[in-house]
């Protein structure tokens, strides 16, 4: 795989898990400060799983990459 189609690629990991990670601590946050919102709990939990999905995602494409690069 080329450099370019790797980052662009690995960029789009990002930007689909910047604004999950972005939510899941704004939420942590008000949680700690003591407001808690059922509806924004739940949110949460939707966006972690969703995190979680992508993370896996991500390490099978990482592990992909490698054995590309081994072949």
């Amino acid at each position: 795989m080329g450099a370019p189609r790797l980052v662009g690629t690995m960029a789009l990991y990002v930007a689909a898990g910047f604004p999950l990670v972005w939510f899941l601590w704004e939420t942590l946050n008000q949680v700690l400060s003591g407001q808690f919102d059922g509806l924004r709990l739940g949110g949460a939990l939707a966006a972690a799983l969703l995190l979680i999905g992508l993370l896996i995602l991500l390490a099978r494409s990482v592990q992909r990459w490698d054995r590309m690069d081994v072949d």
